[in-house]
């Protein structure tokens, strides 16, 4: 057996830099990988009428593989991210799914449907990634770093809020009332 290097433990950025599994952007990276895998399931459980939604959601992803591109330091994304999705855009596109739903008066449940439910799990990956998104600001050194991760932090705060959205939207087109969480 070749002998080893000291590996484990260790990982290699996008501009090949080594260092330890435990750094903080190491862990933004590793929870964006989780929140893109949590879309590409609420992609797939999206219904036939739903092409538009699901468009959309693969767009998100990429959006994701990006920011987490810049963040590790790949070539090409650090001067610019090409975010195909921006706030603006997710803004938009969950103001129109509302016009269809009643107004919530009351607290829900994630729930309903299956698809709904899906999104709602994606819905509170979203909101880790946030919070450690803030945890992992306060750890890092960098002026230019943290304004990026800042923008980061309020796409990242409208998706759940679209997501919220989406999953209730799903279950309005699935013919599901949302949970109420008093009954």
């Amino acid at each position: 057996m070749p002998e080893r290097k000291q590996i484990y433990g260790y990982t290699t950025t996008g501009d090949g830099t080594r260092v330890m599994k435990h750094d903080p952007l190491i862990g933004l990276i590793g929870d964006l990988d989780e929140l893109n895998a949590a879309l590409g399931v609420v992609r797939a459980y999206l219904p036939p009428n739903g092409a538009r939604q699901a468009e959309m959601v693969l767009s998100l992803q990429r959006d994701v593989f990006h920011w987490s591109a810049f963040i590790s330091g790949a070539p090409k994304t650090s001067s610019a991210i090409a975010i195909a999705t921006t706030t603006a855009a997710l803004y938009a596109s969950r103001q129109e799914m509302e016009q269809s739903l009643e107004p919530l008066r009351n607290f829900i449940i994630s729930g309903g449907s299956q698809t709904a439910s899906f999104i709602h799990l994606a819905r509170t990956v979203c909101r880790r990634v946030e919070r450690n998104l803030v945890a992992t600001m306060a750890a890092v050194s960098g002026s230019v770093v943290k304004e990026k991760l800042l923008n980061l932090g309020e796409w990242l705060n409208e998706l759940s809020n679209w997501l919220f959205v989406l999953a209730r939207y799903a279950n309005w087109v699935e013919g599901r009332a949302d949970i109420n969480v008093n009954g």
